[in-house]
């Protein structure tokens, strides 16, 4: 529906101009504040109030139609309630900028907001002109940097998609008709010779590796919306992927009780699996033995991956995450160096962090602190 405040001259105001004021949409089912943010955006002509909704529904249709720039949003609709809210209009109109308008506690509200798609969030009692107008300006602007950004991050995998099939043409190449050669040789080669052509097959099979890993790196945490996870869902899940090498190795896994999480579950799988993978590989002589568990800690949850491998010196602990490291020779454990990178990219994404704690020839314990979802 429209309001007063949208039918006013949109360019200017007591002689100053504005080319491109920003198009504001506010979904509200309090009238009397909807009033008073349509007289606020009467004082201002950097911003215009083009429409009004006072349900989910009908503003999921007139958003639309109207292609605003910016979303004014009450978390609490009669239809809707929370961050999943917020969820439903990001999910139909991303990038659109988006800002909470809520009387609940700030600090929940904001980070709850963000997490679920929006660019700021604005307590009510602080909704005056200036300060909104500030405000709608801001998020214009974020989530502009924000579709920038995607579009070169989507401009980045589609390169490293290309750039590794066709790297990987060749490469299978190479390494097919390496094998065919050792194979038609085989009992004709001399010791160097038959060294030499193995070397060969064998940096083929790494730099293949290398450009799969490359691409993962390249793709960690993006493409997905984010939703509720169940870990103990993923876990069990990553636990039936890696069941052969479980078998082989004759693993021990532990689950303790894990929380649900907000972000995006394939990614998610992906860090966990990885480091359970690790776990695996880097056992030592030891039978494995990984322990995943999972609790809260201030304001996040923790998810541990504790280990009985070889652990970590501390000397590489503080760049052990970073691309590329490498503790060890190919000869000893192979790898592109990446699988961690990968994880703490991941779980940066969700805006988390990475500890990890560890001690040579006892093991480690990998923590992924993961923020709560605030939902209201």
């Amino acid at each position: 529906m429209h309001c007063r405040a949208c039918e006013r001259r949109l360019y200017s105001r007591e002689g100053v101009s504005f080319v491109n004021p920003v198009r504001v949409f506010l979904v509200e089912d309090d009238l009397d504040f909807a009033e008073l943010i349509g007289h606020a955006a009467d004082t201002r002509p950097d911003w215009t109030l083009i429409g009004h909704a006072t349900s989910l529904e009908s503003a999921i249709s007139e958003i639309g139609a109207m292609k605003p720039d910016v979303v004014l949003l009450d978390l609490k609709l009669p239809d809707s309630d929370g961050t999943a809210t917020v969820a439903a209009i990001v999910e139909r109109f991303h990038p659109l900028a988006i800002v909470v308008l809520t009387s609940l506690d700030a600090t929940e509200a904001y980070s709850a907001a963000l997490r679920a798609g929006a660019q700021d969030y604005l307590d009510k009692a602080e909704a005056t002109p200036a300060v909104l107008s500030r405000t709608v300006r801001y998020a214009r602007e974020r989530a502009s940097y924000a579709a920038t950004i995607a579009k070169q991050q989507k401009e980045i995998e589609d390169f490293a998609t290309h750039a590794a099939h066709d790297l990987s043409a060749p490469l299978r190449s190479m390494r097919g008709f390496a094998t065919l050669l050792e194979e038609e040789l085989e009992g004709r080669l001399r010791g160097d010779e038959k060294e030499f052509l193995g070397h060969i097959v064998s940096s083929a099979k790494r730099l293949q590796a290398l450009i799969t890993d490359l691409l993962e790196y390249a793709r960690a945490g993006h493409g997905e919306q984010s939703a509720p996870v169940a870990l103990d869902e993923v876990v069990e899940h990553v636990l039936g992927e890696l069941g052969t090498v479980l078998h082989e190795s004759r693993a021990k896994v532990v689950v303790g009780e894990l929380p649900v999480v907000y972000g995006q579950a394939s990614a998610i799988r992906q860090a966990l699996r990885n480091l359970i993978a690790n776990a695996i590989k880097f056992r030592g002589d030891r039978t494995p033995r990984i322990e995943i568990r999972g609790r809260a800690e201030l304001e996040h949850h923790v998810i541990e991956v504790r280990d009985n491998g070889i652990g970590i010196a501390d000397e590489f602990l503080d760049r052990i995450l970073q691309p590329f490291t490498r503790l060890h020779g190919h000869s000893e454990y192979d790898g592109s160096g990446l699988g961690l990178a990968v994880v703490d990219r991941i779980v940066q994404q969700h805006s988390g962090r990475m500890r990890i704690e560890s001690e040579v020839g006892v093991g480690s314990v990998f923590m992924i602190e993961l923020p709560f979802e605030v939902t209201g």
